[in-house]
This record gives structure tokens, C-alpha cells and sequence, in this order.
């Protein structure tokens, strides 16, 4: 009996036992019903997030947990996807907010787990760290020569519908390569390196150095010490091609030029144009993807009023001028042999109708100029070059002005040959001359055709690649921001109807004071005037 006894008292401690048991594992199991048990949701917008390559991801989930007076502990994570194949993890921060920057680009897995002291969520992300594709340059320098190479990426048709619109980021080259000091830019330039690809170089053209980058991240992967190789001489204007062709030019501060191979990287003495030094040049004076394309550039000799270039296949593709020709008596080459034009004349600019230019057939060029005793009388010429020609002037336009001219030497002439006029600027008025026009109409204008705003000083001018487009720099006197370079997007179609035209696209603040506007594509793209 005794043993019935304590047989039913051990069954029933043992029953006691149990359901205890039972009862708390039941709070264990489900967390939920636990009312000191804190759960932690994270949710967020979207589950694709992105950033632009070089510039700091900054992130931040919606968290709640149920007891918000529970600490919490942010842990983040990532691992690079190459081909679908997740590589290994590694640690991108902590703290509510994500502030880091991916070391390069491509496709990223984002982990975030968050945890209290009783429990831990999870959630990750696809995050597209993209390069830096299809978009607009401005490139900007301050009093002291230091760069401010800004840039807008194109916008995508997601970007457009999610709402999102152009936008500049100031200082990208310097927070792509912090090591690189970058000082007085003066072009900036994407070229291809070889026929029949699309792989490009980015070439940003210094006083003293060339920086070359990679065109889709703008890191900085070669330098060329322009000056340690030609000592006390440095770059003043450049004329590289968009195209294959793999020679450039550089007209330098003490007159010469010098070459530029784009796809081998260095710098040489140009045998043609030799220790020929000049006063002034005009690059870039041809857009066409065929090596058969010459005038790239006109140097200027001030003192004589002559222009000089380089023919190929003409006079052993040795320099000319507008005076070179054949003495057939002598049946030498030499200068003078024919009238010069210029005579007494002095030459404010060169440029060209910049059309379709493609297979050696480049359109015609001007040159704008003054009488040096009256500089009301103004000469416009039209000329024309050929391998069997030479120099050939096509028409002369001499008209006196009834006032000082609104055409200031050395101000940027932006050539547009869809519309066949040309733009330059001067303070912050525009002005649209078509020296293709009938007399008096080829004239230059009198008036502005429309200004751009009070205190905003023009500092450089360009086209789009379709001639559509003109694109405005400016410096904002009055502007209190501490950048005070802006751009202004004109419809080209729209210039020369009323005074008042407004920009199609405005952006303000965005660098110091503009010296180049560049939109860059995708792949190589050219002027065409249809």
C-alpha cells in the first residue's frame, strides 16, 4: 500500500512536472504570445536598389520591433555577383543607415540583419553599382586652377519612371581619384582606340599632365608628364579626334605642335610641323571617322596675317599657307607665290561649318578678320583645302561696320550646320550670325538674339552631337553658392525667334566657372547635319 502510495504521488509530480513544461515550451515556440518577446519587421520601398560607381551608398530600411524601448544591433553585409556566382561575404557597415562605398561596379547582394536581445531579422537586396555611361560633362576651374569635372548620366526609362531627373554630381573625377590632383583642365575628351570597336579612352588634357581614364568609371589609370618631357612648354589647346584615328595634336605655350598618340599613350615631336612656332590655333576643326581627313587645325601667324595648315599628300605633307603656291618659272614651292587675303588684316577666328564630314570630305571653312587701321571693316572668307589645290578661297565678304562689332577676339565660335549659322557669346548675351546668307544678311548680328540672365557671364558654348541642342556655361556673379557654374539646354530650332527664349533645361550651382560642355555617349557618335 505504502508503495501505491508514493507510486501515485511520483505520477503525479511527474504529470505536475510535465505540464509545466509543456506550458513553457508553448511561450517558446510561439514567441508571439510572449508579451516581453520584441519582433523586428524591415521593410523597404524597393528590393533593387542602385548607386553611381565612386559615390557613397547611402541606405536606410524602415525597422520596428514591437517593444521600441529594446536596444538594437545593425549588422550589414555583401557579397560581388560575377556571372551568378555569389562571391564571398564581407562587412559594409553598421547603424540604421548604410553609408559606404562599393569598391567597384556591377551587382551586389546586401545583407541587413538586425537583432534584439530576443531575436534577429533578416532581409537582403540586389543593389547595381553603375558606371557612368551615356551623360554630360561640365568641366569647371576656380581662380586657383583647381578642376571641378562634374557629370549627369542620361536618364533611362526607369529612371524616368520612377520620377527621377538629371542631375549633376560636382567634383565626380576628384571623388573617383582622390589621390589625383586634377588642376587647370583645358579639354576633356572621349576617343576610340582602334577601328572597328567601341572600346574608348577618356582623355582629360591638363597645363602640365594628360590624365587617361576609363570612360564607363573615370578611374584614372595612366598620367603622361607633359612637361617633364617638354620643360617649360605646356598645353594650350588640343585637337583629338572621336574617331579610331590614333594621332592628335597639341598646340603648346610656346607655339609649336606637338603629337599625341591617343592609343599608345605618349607624347612626341611632330617631324611635319617641326620647331615652327605660332601665335594662335584653331582645333578640332573636323569631325569624320576616315584617316583621309585633313585642316584639324589652322595655326595663325599674327605678324604676317597668314594661316597655315597641314595638307596631307600636299607639298609632301609639309605646312602651307594661304599665300604657298608653285613658282613655275622657278618650279619650286615656296610662300608668297599667291595674293594674301589677310594682308593688313588682324585674324580673330577660325571655324567650320562643322556638317557631315566623312571620307576626306569636310565642308568649307571661315576665317573672321578685321582691318588693323579701321576696325570697323570686317572680312569673312570662305575657303577650302585639297591634296592637288592647296589653300582655295571660295568667297570674300568685306562690309564696314556702322559700329564696333559685336564679335570679340578670342570668344568661342560654335559652328551649327543644321540651321548653317554660328553661335559665340559675349557677357551674358548670345548671338546667332549665318555667314552662309545673301548680303546684307551674312552680316555679323548687331543685336543679341537672346540673353541668358543678369550677372551670368557665358564662359563656354557647344553643340549636341545632332545639332539640336546648344549648350550654354556660364559664371553667376551674384550667385552666394559656393559653386557658381550653371548650364543652360537651348533648343537649337527655337534660337532667333524671340529674345526671350528660355532654356529647355537649367542647372545651376553645379561647378566654378565652366570651360567645357561635353556630352558623352555610349559609343562614337558624330556631327551630322540632317
Amino acid at each position: 500500500m505504502a508503495i501505491m502510495n508514493k507510486t501515485i504521488y511520483f505520477s503525479l509530480f511527474i504529470g505536475v512536472l510535465f505540464t509545466s513544461c509543456i506550458k513553457d515550451n508553448s511561450t517558446m515556440v510561439y514567441p508571439e504570445s510572449n508579451p516581453n518577446f520584441s519582433a523586428i519587421t524591415i521593410t523597404s520601398p524597393t528590393e533593387r536598389l542602385s548607386v553611381d560607381h565612386g559615390q557613397e551608398f547611402v541606405f536606410t530600411p524602415a525597422v520596428t520591433q514591437k517593444i521600441e524601448s529594446k536596444e538594437l544591433q545593425y549588422i550589414w553585409t555583401a557579397n560581388y555577383i560575377d556571372s551568378d556566382v555569389v562571391g564571398e561575404i564581407f562587412s559594409v557597415g553598421e547603424g540604421a543607415t548604410l553609408r559606404y562605398t562599393f569598391p567597384k561596379f556591377g551587382t551586389y547582394r546586401l545583407r541587413l540583419e538586425v537583432k534584439n536581445e530576443d531575436y534577429s531579422a533578416f532581409k537582403t537586396w540586389e543593389i547595381d553599382v553603375r558606371v557612368y555611361d551615356a551623360g554630360y560633362f561640365i568641366v569647371g576651374k576656380d581662380d586657383a586652377g583647381n578642376s571641378n569635372i562634374s557629370f549627369a548620366r542620361s536618364l533611362s526609362q526607369t529612371d524616368v519612371l520612377e520620377g527621377k531627373t538629371l542631375t549633376f554630381i560636382p567634383e565626380l573625377f576628384n571623388k573617383v581619384n582622390p589621390e589625383h590632383q586634377i588642376k587647370d583642365v583645358v579639354a576633356i575628351a572621349k576617343s576610340l582606340i582602334a577601328y572597328g570597336k567601341n572600346d574608348a579612352y577618356l582623355h582629360v588634357f591638363t597645363k602640365e599632365k594628360i590624365y587617361v581614364a576609363n570612360p564607363n568609371t573615370f578611374e584614372i589609370f595612366n598620367v603622361i608628364e607633359f612637361t617633364k618631357q617638354f620643360p617649360g612648354e605646356y598645353i594650350e589647346k588640343v585637337t583629338i579626334f572621336d574617331t579610331y584615328i590614333t594621332a592628335s595634336r597639341i598646340f603648346t605655350s610656346k607655339g609649336r605642335i606637338l603629337s599625341y598618340d591617343k592609343a599608345e599613350l605618349f607624347c612626341y615631336r611632330n617631324d611635319a610641323w617641326g620647331d615652327l612656332s605660332f601665335d594662335n590655333a584653331y582645333t578640332n576643326l573636323v569631325y569624320g571617322q576616315s584617316t583621309n581627313v585633313n585642316g584639324d587645325e589652322v595655326v595663325i601667324d599674327e605678324a604676317n596675317s597668314k594661316l597655315w595648315v597641314l595638307i596631307y599628300y600636299h607639298n609632301n605633307s609639309k605646312p602651307v599657307n594661304n599665300t604657298s603656291g608653285t613658282n613655275a618659272s622657278q618650279n619650286n614651292f615656296g610662300d608668297n607665290y599667291r595674293p594674301n587675303v589677310y594682308n593688313n588684316m588682324d585674324i580673330l577666328n577660325v571655324f567650320r561649318m562643322n556638317g557631315n564630314s566623312t571620307y576626306g570630305t569636310p565642308t568649307n571653312l571661315f576665317t573672321l578678320a578685321t582691318d588693323r587701321t579701321n576696325p570697323l571693316l570686317v572680312k569673312f572668307v570662305e575657303f577650302t583645302f585639297g591634296s592637288s589645290t592647296g589653300m582655295t578661297t571660295i568667297a570674300e565678304n568685306v562690309y564696314e561696320a556702322s559700329g564696333p562689332i559685336t564679335y570679340k577676339k578670342g570668344a568661342q565660335i560654335v559652328p551649327n550646320a543644321r540651321y548653317s549659322c554660328a553661335y559665340y557669346a559675349d557677357g551674358s548675351n548670345v548671338y546667332v550670325w549665318y555667314p552662309n546668307n545673301t548680303v546684307p544678311n551674312n552680316r555679323l548680328p548687331e543685336t543679341p538674339s537672346f540673353n541668358i540672365g543678369s550677372g551670368k557671364v557665358i564662359t563656354t558654348m557647344s553643340v549636341s552631337y545632332d545639332m539640336k541642342q546648344l549648350y550654354v556655361g556660364f559664371y553667376d556673379q551674384n550667385s552666394s553658392h559656393a559653386l557658381k557654374g550653371g548650364l543652360y539646354i537651348y533648343d537649337c530650332s527655337k534660337i532667333g525667334q524671340n529674345q526671350s527664349l528660355q532654356p529647355d533645361l537649367k542647372f545651376e550651382n553645379i561647378t566654378t566657372r565652366p570651360v567645357q560642355v561635353l556630352y558623352k555617349s555610349n559609343v562614337w557618335d558624330k556631327f551630322v547635319s540632317n
